[in-house]
């Protein structure tokens, strides 16, 4: 059994990458030691430098200025985090899932609150409705970085 240590952003600490077991090195993922880059599955990181090679093609958020930063690697904080797709950080991930399942349970309730009310079956269609709420409750909130949209500027 081999022993890896890194830095905090995955420069390798007493080892040498091309001489590892395994290509699955800095936070278990891909490592391509003829060029030195870490493979995140939509960009390849530079542990080096604590950057992507290429621009992140979310947008940003007003409200989290680190996420404006094109090619930072875990929003500066790899200590606290890690960015398993090369576009979000592990904590974005879970944040996606966690309002995903609420628009999920939401969709399932309301559903069964709408059938008791038609005198239909309460489990009728709840599959569908869960999945209704477990898109369409992260879509309302997508992208959303407290500027006004177009619609709310007419009423200003």
């Amino acid at each position: 059994m081999q022993h890896y240590a890194y830095t905090a952003y995955g420069i390798a600490i007493g080892f040498d990458e091309a001489q590892a077991l395994t290509a699955l090195l800095y936070s278990g993922e891909a490592f391509d030691s003829r060029v030195g880059l870490q493979y995140l599955r939509a960009r390849w990181y530079d542990p080096n430098f604590g950057r992507f090679n290429r621009l992140d093609p979310f947008s940003g958020n007003l409200r989290d200025p680190q996420s404006l930063h094109k090619y930072l690697y875990t929003h500066g904080d790899p200590v606290n985090g890690i960015d398993p797709t090369g576009l979000m950080t592990y904590g974005d991930v879970m944040g996606v899932l966690t309002v995903m399942g609420t628009g999920f349970a939401i969709g399932v309730s309301t559903n069964g609150l709408r059938n008791g009310a038609l005198g239909l079956p309460v489990e009728d269609d709840w599959w569908k409705a869960g999945v209704k709420g477990a898109v369409f409750l992260p879509a309302r909130f997508k992208n959303y970085d407290g500027r006004k949209s177009n619609d709310e500027k007419k009423f200003v």
